[in-house]
């Protein structure tokens, strides 16, 4: 839609500029002259080019900008949402009263999902805006690893056994990593 509004005011620029020009030259405002310099040729044609594609190559730069940003946003969403998973697997261990091996293996492979997936985010973050996220970065990495010692102790298999207690201090620090994410993306969004 937008790139046919574009070439509409494209078409419509030449087409007023043709106007002015057969105006002007049949009420002899301005004389033509046969005879065109190869020089002021290129010097128009180069012009001409120039302002056609600037445009063009901005748009597809901000684009690119765009989509970026998009996937650092929808990764740091994917790693909020693993740690939510895994919320919900222990909230379901300490309503049964038991934590089976089942349980435990769901809650390991998330969290290596999310720590795989947060490496790459760190990676792209650092590619993408450089050391200015790296604050943003840091404090939502605090978050995660906060949430990621409540809930395993800090190793990954942890101690296996999930009660009230357990899930109530996880809770809190998953409350913690979803502000963490939503300043990340907002931040990500503002840039």
């Amino acid at each position: 839609m937008e790139r046919t509004i574009r070439a509409g005011w494209f078409v419509f620029g030449v087409l007023a500029g043709l106007l002015v020009a057969i105006v002007c030259s049949h009420f002899e405002i301005l004389t033509f002259n046969g005879e065109v310099p190869i020089v002021d040729l290129a010097q128009l044609v180069a012009a001409l080019f120039l302002a056609m594609y600037i445009p063009f190559a901005v748009e597809r730069m901000r684009d690119r900008q765009r989509y970026a940003r998009d996937l650092l946003v929808s990764q740091v969403q994917e790693i909020v949402e693993g740690a939510k998973s895994v919320n919900d697997i222990l909230s379901a261990c300490a309503m049964s009263g038991e934590t089976d091996d089942r349980s435990k293996m769901q809650v390991r492979a998330r969290f290596l999902t999310c720590n795989f997936k947060l490496s790459r985010l760190a990676e792209r973050l650092i590619k993408e805006c450089g050391d200015e996220c790296q604050l943003a970065l840091d404090d939502f990495r605090k978050a995660y690893d906060t949430y990621f010692d409540a809930v395993t102790g800090g190793s990954l298999y942890g101690t296996g056994k999930v009660d009230w207690s357990t899930w109530r201090q996880q809770e809190s620090e998953f409350v913690q990593l979803q502000n963490a994410g939503i300043d990340l993306t907002r931040f990500l969004s503002d840039r």
